[in-house]
């Protein structure tokens, strides 16, 4: 679980990184990627187990959530987010999707 009072979330369009400062200030404990566009936003999420969840929104409009746990770490390298998150509601008339200001 990353502590996020010493932690560091680098922010970059193409990945996210995430330190654990007080274990090593070299190599990230996360390391996510997206397969197809790039990452515009990004959110920690906490659900009912307290796990840490990632919520990424990407440059094509869609949201991608990933649980932070040991399968997901970047102990064996950059981790590619293939986890859409699916907007259903029966109020909804269009399907919401990010997009950029023109």
């Amino acid at each position: 679980m990353v502590n996020l009072y010493f932690g560091l979330f680098l922010f970059v369009s193409l990945a996210k990184q995430i330190y654990d400062l007080s274990v090593d200030a070299l190599s990230p404990m996360y390391y996510f990627l997206l397969p197809s566009s790039k990452i515009r936003d990004a959110t920690f999420l906490f659900n009912e187990e307290g796990k840490n969840v990632i919520s990424i929104m990407s440059s094509a409009g869609y949201m991608y959530t990933q649980l932070m746990d040991e399968s997901s770490s970047a102990q064996h390298g950059p981790f590619y987010v293939t986890n859409v998150l699916e907007i259903t509601h029966e109020d909804l008339k269009v399907s919401w999707m990010y997009t950029e200001a023109m």
